[in-house]
C-alpha cells in the first residue's frame, strides 16, 4: 500500500509535497477540516484532528506526514496504529530552542509545548519508524508566516525597519527542500529515525535576508535602522493589521541573535543539499 496521509495540507510544505508524492508513485490523502483539493486529483479526508470522535474516519495508510501542529499528533497515534501506519514523519520547529528563553510568555509556552509534544510522539509511536524534523525559517510558495510577511510589509510601505545591525545569522529553508526530505524518508523507510534540525543551504544575516527580499521584489533596499524600543512599538502597532498579527516585540530582540543550526547529519542521511536563499516573486506569492 502506497497511501500517505498528509495533515496540514494548506501549508507551504504540503503545497510542494503532494505533487512530489504523486510523481513518486505514492497516493496522497490530504486530511483536515477543509483540506485543499489540489486540482481534484487527490483524495480528501475532511475531519477535525482535534475531535476524537471524528478520528475513526481516518483511512488506512502506510505512512503519515504530519505538517499540522505537532501537539495534535499524540492523540492520533492509537488510531494511526490501527490504520496500519508504519512510517511517520512529523514537523516540529527550531522554536523549541530559539523561543525557550523569550521575553514573551506565550513564546516560552510554545517552546515548552513543542518539546513536550516531541517527547510524547517519540514515546508513543513505537509501532512505526518515526522522524521529527525541526526546520529553521521556512520560505517558498507564499504560504509561510515569516519571509512572506516581510515581503508584504515592503510592498505596502516601501521600506523595512530593523534594530541596529540586524546581524543575527539565519538559515532559511525552502519548503520544497523539506518536501524532498519527506519523500526521501518515505522512499528509504529505514533512514533517519529520531529528531533532526533541518536548515537551509546558506547562512546569512537578518539584514542580508531582508535585502534579498527587496531584490526579489525588484526594489532597491530601503532598510531603516531604529532603536529597540521604537521598533518594538512599531511592531506592536503593525499587529492591528491582519497580515501582521503574528508579529511580536520579541522578534526585534532576535534580529541580532544568531539562529543557525548544524544540519549536516540530516543532509547526509537524506542525501539532499538544500538551496540557498534566493527568493522570487512567486516564492513570496506577490504578483
Amino acid at each position: 500500500m502506497n497511501r500517505v496521509l498528509i495533515t496540514g495540507a494548506s501549508s507551504a510544505v504540503a503545497y510542494y509535497l503532494v505533487p512530489r508524492l504523486q510523481a513518486g508513485g505514492f497516493e496522497p490523502v490530504v486530511v483536515g477540516r477543509n483540506p485543499p483539493g489540489f486540482g481534484g486529483t487527490v483524495e480528501r479526508c475532511e475531519i477535525d484532528l482535534a475531535d476524537p470522535a471524528q478520528l475513526a474516519r481516518l483511512p488506512e495508510a502506510a505512512a503519515l506526514v504530519h505538517v499540522a501542529p505537532i501537539w495534535l499528533l499524540p492523540g492520533l497515534l492509537p488510531v494511526l496504529r490501527e490504520r496500519g501506519v508504519r512510517r511517520l514523519v512529523a514537523f516540529s520547529s527550531t522554536s523549541v530552542q530559539t523561543k525557550r528563553d523569550s521575553q514573551v510568555p506565550s513564546e516560552r509556552a510554545l517552546a515548552r509545548r513543542l518539546a513536550d509534544s516531541e517527547g510524547r510522539v517519540m514515546q508513543g509511536a513505537l509501532f512505526a519508524r518515526a522522524t521529527i524534523l525541526r526546520p529553521t525559517l521556512i520560505w517558498g510558495g507564499g504560504r509561510d508566516q515569516s519571509i512572506s510577511s516581510i515581503a508584504r510589509f515592503i510592498e505596502r510601505f516601501g521600506f523595512f525597519p530593523v534594530e541596529g545591525a540586524a546581524s543575527g545569522m539565519r538559515q532559511p529553508v525552502h519548503a520544497d527542500d523539506l518536501a524532498a526530505a519527506c519523500l526521501a524518508l518515505l522512499e528509504f523507510a529505514d533512514r533517519g529515525t529520531g529528531v533532526f534540525e533541518f536548515a537551509g543551504g546558506e547562512v546569512l544575516s537578518y539584514r542580508e535576508m531582508v535585502e534579498r527580499v527587496f531584490e526579489a521584489l525588484g526594489r532597491p533596499p530601503r532598510i531603516v535602522t531604529l532603536p529597540r524600543p521604537a521598533l518594538q512599538w512599531a511592531v506592536s502597532a503593525a499587529r492591528v493589521l491582519p497580515r501582521f498579527r503574528g508579529w511580536t516585540p520579541a522578534m526585534v530582540a532576535r534580529m541580532n541573535l544568531d539562529m543557525q543550526f548544524p544540519s549536516l547529519h540530516a543532509r547526509a542521511i537524506l542525501g539532499h543539499e538544500p538551496r540557498a536563499f534566493v527568493p522570487s516573486r512567486e516564492d513570496l506569492a506577490l504578483e
